[in-house]
C-alpha cells in the first residue's frame, strides 16, 4: 500500500514538473527584464532557485519602479511594508495549474553601492495542498481504526482483543 502511495506520489510530480517547469523553455529571467538591460547572468543557486542579475537602464529609482510596478500588474503582492525598507521588497503569487501550484518568491533590492545593478533572488515551488489534507485524513482514519482495534470493534465475532497478560511471557 505504501508503495503505491510512493509511486502516484512520483508520477504526480513528474506531471507537475513537466507541466510546470519543462513546458517552459523560457528563463527564469524573462519576467523580471526591463527593456534595455544589458549584463544579464541568471545564476542557479539550487533546483528552483535563482540569482538574477543585470545592469538596469535609467536610474536606481527608474528601473527599481518599473520592476515593481511590473510584478504588480502580473498580480504578485508584497507583504512588506515599504515604509520599513523602501528600497528592498519580497514579492509573491501563487499559480494554481489543477492538480497543484506553482509558490514564486522574488526579492528586489537596490545595492547602494552598485545602484545601476539589479539584482533580484526568485524562488519558484511545486506544492500539492490536497495531498497534504488527503495525508491527514489518512493518518486520522488509523487512528480511528487502531483505537477500535485496541477496542475490539472491528474483530469478527466470536474473537477478541489481546490484552497485557496474553502478551507477556509469563503464562
Amino acid at each position: 500500500m505504501g508503495r503505491f502511495f510512493g509511486l502516484v506520489g512520483v508520477f504526480l510530480v513528474i506531471v507537475t514538473w513537466s507541466v510546470g517547469f519543462g513546458g517552459t523553455p523560457r528563463s527564469p529571467a524573462a519576467p523580471f527584464l526591463m527593456p534595455g538591460a544589458t549584463d544579464i547572468e541568471v545564476v542557479a543557486l539550487g533546483t528552483y532557485d535563482w540569482q538574477i542579475s543585470y545592469q538596469a537602464p535609467g536610474s536606481p529609482n527608474t528601473w527599481y519602479a518599473d520592476v515593481v510596478q511590473q510584478l504588480e500588474q502580473e498580480h504578485w503582492h508584497s507583504p512588506d511594508n515599504p515604509a520599513y525598507g523602501p528600497l528592498n521588497r519580497t514579492y509573491m503569487r501563487r499559480s494554481s495549474f489543477g492538480l497543484g501550484e506553482v509558490w514564486e518568491w522574488v526579492f528586489v533590492g537596490i545595492d547602494p553601492f552598485q545602484p545601476q545593478l539589479a539584482q533580484l533572488r526568485l524562488r519558484r515551488m511545486v506544492v500539492f495542498p490536497w495531498w497534504q489534507r488527503l495525508s491527514r485524513r489518512a493518518e486520522q482514519w488509523r487512528r480511528v481504526a487502531e483505537g477500535w482495534l485496541q477496542r475490539g470493534a472491528l474483530l469478527p465475532a466470536g474473537m477478541r482483543a489481546l490484552d497485557e497478560k496474553d502478551l507477556s511471557l509469563d503464562g
